[in-house]
């Protein structure tokens, strides 16, 4: 299915100190403490109390069928109501071969508030089962941490994914989508860019996402998005 206004705003808490956990590594004075058990199951940076977690905007249903074009979120299935795309099968492996990156796929899931979960694992990563799926029309989601209290996590390397890297998504009935990176930004978590990473696309885009920036020690976690776009 392909999401119309999903804007997730991915504010995971990965508080080690692992140095160069972002694209602007915080100086070894500023080494972030450990995080408690409270910030890393935090799943919600939309309260007012950035802790971190994932977070997917505000406003609609998960069963909004948003095709009236007012900014409620949910879910969009194309003009009239019907979408008649590729249905792709779930993905259950992300093969990143340039970063030597294998990982199983969890599906995370929306809560009450339509935010996602985030993995409460930090060697796995997981893609929005609300989005499309890698292969389907629309910007399917992967999200994984950047590191934990004992060091690198799943994500830590994406920061130095190259455009034209090549990143492989393994699907449930045995077929592989490939996408090539076309590009990597940052972006403060308050000000992620949502018609650009989670908008509409005419076909079959993937984005990788996890944290990045200056960690927080205060607030309990990175200041920044580390986004990667492949189509």
């Amino acid at each position: 299915m392909e999401l119309k206004r999903i804007l997730i705003a991915i504010a995971l808490t990965c508080g080690t100190g692992v140095a160069g956990a972002g694209l602007t590594a915080a100086p070894a004075a500023a080494a972030p403490a450990p995080a408690t058990l409270a910030q890393v199951d935090d799943d919600d940076d939309d309260d007012d109390q950035p802790k971190g977690g994932v977070d997917t905007g505000a406003g609609g249903a998960r069963d909004d069928d948003d095709d009236d074009d007012q900014p409620k979120g949910g879910v969009d299935t194309g003009a009239g109501g019907t979408w008649t795309g590729v249905q792709a099968a779930d993905p259950v492996r992300l093969r990143i071969p340039s970063i030597r990156v294998s990982t199983r796929l969890i599906a995370l899931k929306l809560d009450k508030k339509d935010r996602l979960v985030a993995p409460k694992r930090y060697d796995v990563a997981g893609w929005n089962a609300a989005g499309p799926e890698p292969g389907e029309r629309g910007p399917s989601v992967i999200a994984g941490h950047v590191d934990s209290k004992t060091g690198p996590a799943v994500f830590f390397k994406v920061k130095g994914l190259d455009r034209g890297a090549k990143v492989y998504v393994d699907r449930a009935d045995g077929s592989t989508k490939a996408f090539t990176v076309q590009s990597l930004a940052r972006y403060p978590k308050t000000a992620v860019p949502g018609g650009k990473v989670y908008g509409r696309t005419s076909g079959a885009e993937l984005r990788l996402i996890t944290c990045g920036g200056v960690f927080d020690k205060k607030k309990g976690s990175y200041r920044d998005n580390i986004v990667v776009f492949a189509r």
